[in-house]
């Protein structure tokens, strides 16, 4: 049996930019999250099916505090879910599930725990990798930000800030486009080079599906333990059987 949805209430809404909009939520119970995971949000508004418009947010937020959390939503052309949730105000409640997904930092490390982790996320997948880099007890991480330039001008304020005192060391690479031809030879020559430079004890990979499994890939031919390399797929994820509502 399914667990009954959980609620929130609106604490904080600050636009990012011009497509972006970070919400800040209060929960009444531990929220129970660990760094990387995401929520399953009803967003309030219906799908044409007259289906709920459900959608995943990662939880960017650091875990160590666990009654609020925060999301950043893209306001996407005729998205009816992140319309309705640019459009609530402080004071309104909303019903979620989870904490989902396993981006998580959990492995052990056989005596490499100094050693920095590699963080690799496109585009809004930045989100997830703030998560894991701002965790309770984050180990050092090396963050690699693949992102169209419109992303990167209207967030990396925003991740600079999160950031800042974390330890993490952060390059911003802008990358073409989704779909675009060259994306995924210019982010497996970046990935490549820092592979090459200092070959990780750990690997995340958070984004475009179409460039994050191959990287993963790359990740083993430069000898990475398969075991230690987590990735999640924000969109075009080849492991989906249909594609999202």
């Amino acid at each position: 049996m399914a667990s009954p949805p959980k609620s929130a209430t609106l604490a904080r809404a600050e636009p990012v930019g011009e497509a972006f909009r970070l919400l800040s939520f209060d929960v009444e119970a531990p929220l129970g999250f660990v760094g990387g995971q995401y929520l399953i949000v009803n967003t309030g508004a219906a799908l044409a099916s007259g289906k709920p418009a459900k959608r995943a947010y990662s939880i960017l937020s650091s875990d160590e505090e666990q009654r609020c959390f925060s999301i950043c939503v893209k306001r996407l052309p005729e998205g009816p879910g992140s319309s309705a949730l640019h459009a609530l105000e402080p004071g309104q409640r909303i019903e979620f599930s989870g904490p989902w997904g396993k981006l998580v930092d959990d492995a052990p490390l056989d005596g490499a725990e100094g050693a920095p982790a590699l963080v690799v996320a496109t585009d809004t997948g930045i989100t997830a990798a703030l998560g894991l880099a701002c965790a309770r007890g984050a180990r050092p991480a090396s963050l690699l930000w693949l992102a169209a330039d419109d992303d990167a001008r209207a967030l990396a304020p925003l991740v600079e800030a999160r950031l800042a005192g974390r330890g993490a060391r952060l390059t911003t690479s802008p990358a073409p486009p989704p779909r675009h031809p060259e994306r995924v030879p210019f982010a497996s020559s970046v990935v490549a080079a820092q592979l090459r430079a200092a070959p990780p004890p750990r690997a995340f990979f958070v984004g475009d599906g179409e460039v994050i499994y191959p990287l993963r890939a790359l990740a083993g031919r430069h000898g990475v333990d398969e075991a230690r390399v987590k990735l999640e797929a924000f969109f075009h994820n080849p492991e989906r059987k249909a594609p999202a509502a």
